[in-house]
């Protein structure tokens, strides 16, 4: 039987795995490809994780569970708007993290559609919340599931095209305006009012998202 070289670090293996996985998508990565990239050769690779699949899957569960904890995170915020602000804000703060991939592997990659269920199951369920304590009405939770999941998607493509923190801090803020004010309508432009609240806001600084001991280098994503 072929063992582990000496010196092998899983958690190292899985995080570089899952920077190909993020880098070149499931299919662009073969397992030659992988074995270098870690540092083993195929037989080892085979006896660590089993199969190319299965170390994908290992690295996806390795690069979506600090995300899973902040996503729980903003979600319990008080009103359903903060929630939504702090959740666009920790998008803004992992989609262009300098010592990662830019994007999202999970809102690029085929496979993993389950995983974008997960998410939009999550904030339907926030949004469903602000329905019952009057916050929102059912049709302004229906609209506003559906265009969140669309900037967040847009978000993690502009990321991955090269956009900047400050470009995609812009984007969720204008986003934010769609929320419905009290009278039914978008909360629309007022310069004086939006800036000041744009400025107090979780959005103007992203890297307050993350916490003092968080390891940039194994997260970012689509919250």
């Amino acid at each position: 039987m072929v063992g582990r070289p000496r010196g092998f670090d899983r958690q190292e293996a899985l995080e570089t795995a899952m920077r190909a996985f993020w880098m070149h998508g499931y299919d662009g990565v073969s397992i030659a490809d992988l074995s270098a990239a870690i540092g083993i050769g195929p037989p080892s690779l085979y006896a660590a994780f089993g199969n190319k699949r299965a170390l994908f899957d290992e690295a996806v569960a390795h690069y979506r569970a600090p995300l899973d904890e902040i996503l729980e995170q903003d979600m319990s915020a008080p009103t359903a708007r903060e929630a939504v602000e702090r959740m666009l804000a920790s998008a803004v703060a992992f989609y262009a993290v300098a010592e990662t991939p830019p994007g999202c592997l999970v809102m690029s990659e085929p496979l993993l559609k389950e995983r974008r269920d997960k998410t939009r199951r999550v904030l339907r369920t926030r949004l469903d919340r602000a329905v019952a304590e009057g916050e929102l009405t059912a049709s302004e939770a229906d609209d506003l599931a559906a265009y969140l999941d669309t900037v967040l998607a847009g978000m993690a493509a502009r990321a991955r095209d090269g956009a900047t923190r400050a470009e995609l801090g812009r984007a969720a803020a204008h986003a934010m305006r769609a929320w419905p004010s009290a009278d039914g309508s978008s909360s629309g432009r007022n310069p004086t009012a939006d800036d000041a609240q744009t400025a107090a806001s979780p959005i103007a600084q992203p890297e307050q998202r993350l916490s003092t001991n968080q390891d940039l280098s194994g997260v970012s994503c689509e919250t």
